[in-house]
């Protein structure tokens, strides 16, 4: 076989998506799931996220995909609804809202 046909080859193998790929991919994804501190809340009942998809809420939007996957996570017991907003025209204008739910039926809003 000559040394192009087997980088050919090699360079192909490493872009096919098969069980080992795919079992690294899930072990990467479980390692940042459970890389600490993770935030274990006992009192929360429940998280409610409403902010804008594009343009605004930026801070609102890193919450939602880098931490409140693993709240989740560490926190099954935790019910978690996340909003985005379209917002079609510029006068239209929605605020970035948290609620939390404790356990005692108390919600706060932030």
């Amino acid at each position: 076989m000559s040394t192009s046909k087997a980088a050919s080859i090699a360079a192909t193998a490493s872009r096919v998506r098969g069980p080992r790929r795919s079992a690294e991919r899930l072990q990467h994804i479980l390692d940042w799931l459970k890389r600490s501190p993770q935030p274990v809340l006992p009192n929360i009942r429940g998280l409610s996220l409403t902010y804008a998809i594009r343009n605004e809420h930026f801070g609102a939007r890193h919450f939602a995909k880098e931490e409140l996957p693993r709240i989740s996570y560490a926190n099954q017991h935790i019910s978690v609804y996340v909003d985005r907003k379209h917002i079609t025209e510029e006068s239209e204008k929605v605020d970035p809202v948290m609620n939390v739910t404790l356990r005692m039926n108390t919600t706060f809003f932030s």
